[in-house]
């Protein structure tokens, strides 16, 4: 239980105040205190309908809350316009965007991955290419990095009512990630801001195409980051077609969660039994095969009790 009460205090308990200042129609983004520039990486697959729109809607929200930015559109071989759309935005209004041809093995996270690689800031944003989350709700998340490391904008409210097979699944999803590791947020958004150390720790073992949100918000929570969840409302897409299969992602995405648990729970037990030793730090060549002892001793199925 230590575990899980650790993780859960992680949580920042503002969510309402962050939500409710949002939704204030009088309050003036100018008047948000940031000194913070930030990166926006937005991954693309045959969303020429959208991108310029986001594009606009962007430059608009974030000059007005004077927040110096940079785009970085990552394009994963768009058989549309959207990459010609993009750069003819960006280059018509003198936007700070950049549009890049992915290199690397197809899906959104390696989309991502290339994007925050790409990226100058300390500040790192992504949001989905498809105009579902707005933009306008980037000022307040930005502002929440004064007191918290990954702010998550949180459609749960919303999203059944976008798309009811999709939201529930989500819901299902979610259900799961808080009983496995006490984490409650929309784990899945496609709208997060945080930290660079964030992105360059949690990053690391991600090895799926849509399960690196999954990896930083795990690490975040683990390694005692704040976590911020700011409501949104979540919109209907109204050009384009989803990429998303909901199964084959939702499957990938268990099969993740699992994985980081099992790990999760290895290193607790490591951490037990070599502070029973000696309080001193196991050297890496000796981590593997102290992994499969503890695995192999009688005590596990008090450990996973005990998470």
């Amino acid at each position: 239980m230590q575990d899980r009460e650790a993780i859960q205090a992680t949580l920042v308990k503002s969510s309402h105040t962050l939500g409710h200042s949002l939704a204030s129609s009088h309050m003036s983004l100018s008047t948000l205190p940031t000194s913070e520039a930030i990166s926006v990486v937005i991954p693309t697959l045959n969303e020429a309908a959208n991108i310029g729109h986001l594009l606009v809607r962007l430059h608009q929200v974030l000059t007005e809350a004077a927040i110096s930015y940079e785009v970085i559109v990552v394009d994963d071989h768009s058989m549309d316009d959207t990459i010609a759309v993009a750069r003819a935005i960006a280059k018509d209004k003198g936007l700070p965007v950049q549009v890049l041809i992915k290199q690397g093995l197809p899906g959104k996270s390696y989309s991502l991955i290339e994007g925050f690689t790409a990226a100058q800031f300390d500040v790192l944003a992504m949001i989905d290419g498809d105009l579902q989350y707005p933009p306008e709700a980037l000022p307040i998340m930005i502002r929440a990095t004064e007191h918290s490391d990954i702010i998550i904008a949180d459609r749960r409210t919303t999203y059944q009512g976008t798309h009811h097979a999709r939201g529930r699944l989500s819901h299902v999803f979610t259900s799961i990630i808080t009983m496995l590791f006490g984490i409650d947020t929309d784990i899945q958004s496609g709208l997060k801001v945080f930290r660079r150390a964030i992105y360059d720790n949690g990053a690391r073992s991600c090895s799926g195409k849509w399960n690196l949100d999954l990896h930083l918000v795990t690490y975040a929570a683990f390694h005692g980051h704040t976590i911020a969840n700011v409501p949104i409302e979540f919109q209907k897409r109204q050009a384009g077609k989803s990429k998303v299969i909901p199964l084959k992602v939702g499957l990938e995405l268990l099969h993740t969660a699992l994985q980081l648990k099992v790990s999760r729970m290895a290193r607790v037990i490591l951490e037990r039994d070599v502070s029973r030793v000696g309080n001193t730090r196991m050297p890496n060549e000796e981590i593997a095969p102290a992994i499969s002892q503890a695995f192999s001793s009688e005590d596990i199925e008090l450990e996973t009790t005990r998470l």
